[in-house]
């Protein structure tokens, strides 16, 4: 790979986006339910929170490696995490989105020049000059 493509967020698509801003969904409503659930008072033993806790920390966790293999083309582990999702959580519908980004990711890494790229900005040939003298 040529050091002139640099896989980042910036130039993912709208579709892996919106993908990722759902997978930190999950761990965002569990946080505000559990801190909810906390200040009312709802846990009756500190065991409940421990176990709610290591859910959340859990969840974060899957999030922040669903992010970190999606925005660095990681096929190894997207693939991987599709596995997870379909063999102990059932989960096929986060598989299928998996394996879509799967098959963007192969095509960007096979052929970088499709990669969404941010326009250059426009060179100003007149910095440092008088704008009125022509």
């Amino acid at each position: 790979m040529n050091n002139e493509y640099k896989y980042c967020y910036k130039n993912l698509g709208d579709g892996r986006k919106f993908f990722l801003f759902l997978s930190w969904l999950g761990p965002t409503g569990i946080s505000l339910f559990l801190g909810r659930e906390f200040f009312n008072g709802s846990f009756e033993k500190i065991e409940h929170v421990y176990v709610a806790l290591g859910l959340w920390l859990f969840f974060v966790l899957l999030a922040s490696w669903v992010h970190y293999a999606v925005v660095k083309r990681k096929t190894k582990h997207i693939a991987f995490l599709a596995f997870i999702h379909i063999i102990p959580f059932a989960n096929i519908i986060w598989t299928i989105f998996l394996y879509f980004i799967y098959k963007v990711s192969k095509s960007e890494i096979n052929d970088p020049t499709q990669l969404i790229l941010e326009p250059s900005k426009p060179v100003n040939r007149n910095e440092g000059k008088d704008p009125w003298v022509e």
